[in-house]
């Protein structure tokens, strides 16, 4: 080091000066460390190396931080003082942002979508951004469905021939078409017996629309029409099962009341266990088909003697 410093105060042009200093700063603080000469040596070659690095830290990390948080939000003084900290951790892991006015809004109640969006952000910061499924559907060739619906002249029975003939056989865990059976898709054909029989069709208590079903007895009526729809979007062989008392009510199922001389069935369209309320298309006996119908789900007769269920999917 002594000789580099020689080299630069005589306005020397030699190349190896420069490492000539370095590598003589290097070797003397070296040597103070490891032979301290002076009580304090070691913590003053300590503060030296680690100064530089706590105070990039600070610069580059903390109070820029800090500051953002401050200027971000608008109310940031109204926050009490013994919540600060933890405002500062939510913010900067990103798990609460603030509202779009600029507002942390400490005092206002969250919804279930921002709790759902606050869980998700915990959940990939403790285990990391998760993989989106794939869809099960991609890449699925749509198999074509049959025409449902009344053609001409013929009877209920010799159109279930026709259509129960004419539909592709089901894979496992599939629709007639190909896809899935998620109520998404189950929706979609319900959306092609709509086409065929639309709002105002008739559908009567006589021998024409009487319909034997594979997977059941001699069927009539409405109830008829309910399981001609069923082996439409499930296909024939797919099994039936019976349910006495209302199970968890999916779409696809059907519902059949019968009481006296009152009859009617309920195709599920749509289904909300949290709201509590279901889509239908409806017959009544001796009816016309009705696409429109909603109500609650407690307000679907409960009882064994009067109510059963058909279902296909699960």
């Amino acid at each position: 080091m002594v000789a580099a410093l020689i080299l630069d105060f005589t306005r020397s042009n030699a190349s190896y000066r420069g490492p000539l200093l370095v590598i003589g700063a290097i070797l003397f603080l070296a040597g103070m460390y490891f032979f301290p000469t002076v009580e304090h040596h070691r913590s003053i070659i300590n503060f030296i190396f680690l100064f530089p690095l706590l105070f990039s830290f600070a610069v580059t990390v903390l109070i820029p931080l800090g500051l953002g948080i401050i200027y971000s939000f608008t109310d940031w003084n109204g926050i009490p003082e013994g919540y600060h900290s933890a405002v500062f951790t939510c913010w900067g892991l990103g798990i609460l942002k603030g509202q779009s006015d600029g507002r942390f809004a400490g005092e206002d109640s969250l919804n279930r979508a921002q709790a759902s969006v606050i869980w998700s952000r915990l959940d990939a910061l403790f285990n990391g951004p998760r993989e989106v499924p794939a869809d099960p559907d991609e890449g699925v060739e749509v198999q074509e469905m049959p025409a449902f619906g009344l053609q001409g002249e013929e009877t209920v029975q010799e159109m279930m021939n026709r259509v129960n003939r004419e539909t592709p056989l089901c894979k496992e865990g599939r629709l007639p078409n190909g896809k899935t059976r998620s109520g998404e898709n189950i929706a979609g054909l319900l959306e092609l017996v709509k086409q065929g029989c639309p709002d105002g069709t008739v559908w009567s208590d006589t021998v024409r629309y009487d319909y034997r079903a594979p997977q059941f007895s001699p069927t009539h009526g409405c109830l008829a029409f309910g399981l001609a729809v069923s082996d439409f979007v499930f296909g024939e062989e797919t099994p039936v099962t019976q349910h006495r008392r209302l199970p968890d009510l999916a779409v696809g199922d059907v519902v059949y009341i019968r009481f006296d001389n009152v009859e009617r069935v309920l195709i599920l369209t749509g289904v909300d266990q949290e709201e509590g309320t279901y889509t239908a298309c409806e017959l009544e006996k001796n009816g016309k088909v009705d696409w429109d119908q909603w109500g609650p789900l407690s307000g679907l007769v409960d009882a064994g003697d009067f109510t059963t269920v058909f279902r296909r999917w699960r």
